[in-house]
């Protein structure tokens, strides 16, 4: 469950149909991923490739600044996970590190946000 659920009915070529048509000529397999240092050349000229992967490296290096100043421990958790498979950009594709991070990242702190809420709700109740 992640971002995949929001784009898996547009009608779009995504890169490992290019990878698999490229590797395997009229067979309809679609096991493959392309990393993303490949996908991003598959998108943007030569000189531009990197970019992709740089976004990434940007969003590990906020996620690591951003866990100094966390004090939840839940919050702090869910950080270093994500920091972590980030590391691992060189093998991943985009849409993979995507799906990973909304469904470790953004779907725990959404809950988490909404039970402070209501613990807050609550509270404010017996007061």
């Amino acid at each position: 469950m992640g971002l995949n659920i929001l784009v898996s009915d547009w009608d779009v070529k995504y890169s490992n149909i290019y990878f698999n048509d490229r590797m395997w000529v009229n067979v309809d397999r679609r096991s493959q991923i392309i990393p993303m240092i490949s996908q991003g050349y598959l998108f943007l000229p030569f000189i531009f490739a990197p970019l992709l992967s740089c976004f990434f490296v940007f969003i590990g290096y906020y996620l690591m600044g951003f866990l100094s100043s966390v004090v939840f421990l839940e919050v702090h958790y869910f950080l270093l996970l994500c920091v972590m498979r980030i590391g691992f950009f060189w093998g991943q594709n985009s849409m993979n590190m995507m799906n990973y991070l909304s469904m470790n990242l953004l779907l725990p702190l959404i809950i988490l946000f909404l039970y402070k809420v209501l613990v807050g709700l609550g509270r404010r109740d017996y007061a």
